[in-house]
């Protein structure tokens, strides 16, 4: 693919997601009944629309493409939640799963690592709401990786992992106004 015609598809891209993106989360949250899993619902939709840009392009009607995606989201979504159980994981999967713990991973763990906890935790932990909390309580204080998480909130682990990597920009940015207030 040309430069040219790379630029347009991004011009599209951006054009698609100004328009539908309030409106698909909207959707999406109406399905779901809950504002995180929305947000997160949404992102997948517009990944699939980001990596399906050539086949919209040539789409008569790229809402329906875009509205139809997103209810084959939520669907599934609420499917998952109705069947959803924690089960032993064998110490196979176990082996396997630390095994593969990609560069990802280990940047991840590091930004939770440098985490205080301790500095205006209290001011901090009163910003968030009990879901929250609880990953929080989870991920920093518990130490508990991702499967083990999703497993005992119920959420699949893509969810959760968008979901820590909110909660870090949340808590980086509470602790920071709170050193101001503190401090300044």
């Amino acid at each position: 693919m040309s430069y040219t015609g790379k630029r347009t598809e991004e011009k599209m891209f951006i054009n698609l997601c100004e328009k539908y993106h309030p409106k698909i989360l909207k959707y999406l949250y109406y399905a779901v009944g809950n504002i995180e899993d929305a947000k997160d619902l949404t992102q997948e939709v517009f990944m699939v629309v980001y990596n399906r840009l050539e086949e919209i392009a040539g789409h008569e009607n790229p809402a329906a493409f875009i509205y139809q995606t997103a209810k084959f989201k939520a669907t599934n979504f609420n499917r998952k939640q109705n069947t959803k159980g924690c089960h032993e994981y064998s110490i196979v999967e176990q082996v396997q799963e630390a095994s593969e713990q990609n560069a990802y991973e280990v940047m991840i763990q590091e930004k939770d690592e440098g985490i205080d906890e301790t500095d205006y935790i209290e001011n901090v932990l009163n910003t968030m709401d009990e879901q929250q909390k609880r990953l929080y309580y989870y991920r920093y204080i518990e130490k508990k990786n991702y499967k083990e998480i999703s497993c005992l909130m119920g959420l699949d682990e893509v969810t959760l992992r968008m979901r820590c990597l909110r909660l870090r920009k949340q808590l980086k940015k509470k602790i920071q106004e709170v050193g101001v207030q503190y401090f300044e």
